[in-house]
């Protein structure tokens, strides 16, 4: 496999280059010559979603739970998974961090909208969230008995089976509000969040130019998620780094920046896109190859006084 990964990281060169296509290619190449080799199809998933290519990108998406390093794991229960045919009854899993399972729970009223049955496992902070999606929802924590479902799902697997990006907010929000949310680091055992959190520095600039509302649990003191959306629908703008935060407020509808940084963006985001299809109230603010963080919260303030947003600068 020597050979193999050798083209693994001439791919990693060419997208850290920009040269996307060149990078597409070579995925495809490894796949031809290794199709056994999960990390090639898994690879290029994301690389398709992230340019829109969202047929092929989610039949592709569908081997990431065959890559260890995902840290996705394939539920062993008697019944089959589900391959997008009608069933009377679904037991979805959750994947991933809590941010992919807010965004795929835009899927669950479509599920239910067709007649399905639908039991949605979760973590439990998201449970009273996700309960007026219309589904069974249940804490995936300790032991769990369920009844027998005719099929199974990976959350992650909606968008292949399901079709399209539901975009009208799914959660229950309000337009209207005061203040600025503001959210400026994520879980640290993230694999990116040495990139998409900011350092102290720039915070430092960001609390101090404008009054922010702090979202952070420690400082807000939600205890779930529905408290935090409860706190998102009294405010008029959030700003937030790539975490849970950020999906939570495009999923009530509230109206979001999104920070991005320039290294290790994820696929849904895009490349170069002020928007995404996944939020449409939400604007992407993107950390030039050669910005640091305190530069970005520099054009933040900047943005904020230009629209004049709730209250002046401190």
């Amino acid at each position: 496999m020597h050979a193999a990964n050798a083209l693994f990281r001439q791919a990693a060169t060419f997208n850290s280059e920009g040269r996307f296509e060149l990078a597409e290619a070579v995925y495809r190449e490894i796949i031809a010559r290794w199709p056994d080799d999960p990390r090639a199809p898994y690879t290029l998933s994301t690389h398709l979603l992230s340019r829109g290519a969202y047929e092929e990108g989610w039949a592709l998406y569908e081997s990431r739970s065959l890559v260890p390093e995902t840290g996705i794991k394939r539920p062993r229960v008697s019944y089959p998974e589900w391959d997008g045919a009608d069933v009377g009854s679904l037991l979805i899993f959750p994947e991933q961090g809590l941010g992919d399972q807010i965004m795929f729970a835009r899927y669950i009223p479509l599920l239910v909208a067709r007649g399905i049955r639908v039991t949605l496992l979760c973590s439990r902070t998201l449970v009273r969230l996700f309960t007026g999606l219309g589904a069974q929802v249940v804490p995936a924590s300790g032991k769990v008995t369920l009844p027998r479902h005719d099929a199974w799902c990976l959350i992650g697997s909606l968008p292949h089976h399901v079709g399209g990006i539901p975009q009208a907010p799914y959660l229950p929000g309000t337009k209207a509000g005061a203040g600025t949310g503001l959210c400026t680091h994520g879980n640290p055992k993230h694999v990116n969040d040495a990139n998409r959190s900011m350092p102290d520095s720039a915070r430092s600039i960001l609390k101090s130019g404008w009054p922010f509302i702090s979202l952070h649990p420690e400082d807000s003191g939600v205890g779930d998620f529905q408290e935090s959306a409860d706190l998102l629908n009294q405010l008029n703008l959030v700003v937030s780094v790539d975490t849970s935060v950020a999906h939570l407020a495009g999923a009530v509808g509230k109206e979001t920046w999104l920070l991005l940084p320039a290294i290790g963006t994820d696929w849904r985001w895009g490349r170069f896109e002020t928007s995404t299809p996944w939020y449409p109230t939400m604007r992407i603010i993107r950390q030039g190859v050669a910005e640091t963080w305190e530069a970005v919260a520099r054009r933040v303030l900047s943005d904020l006084g230009t629209i004049g947003e709730n209250s002046p600068p401190r």
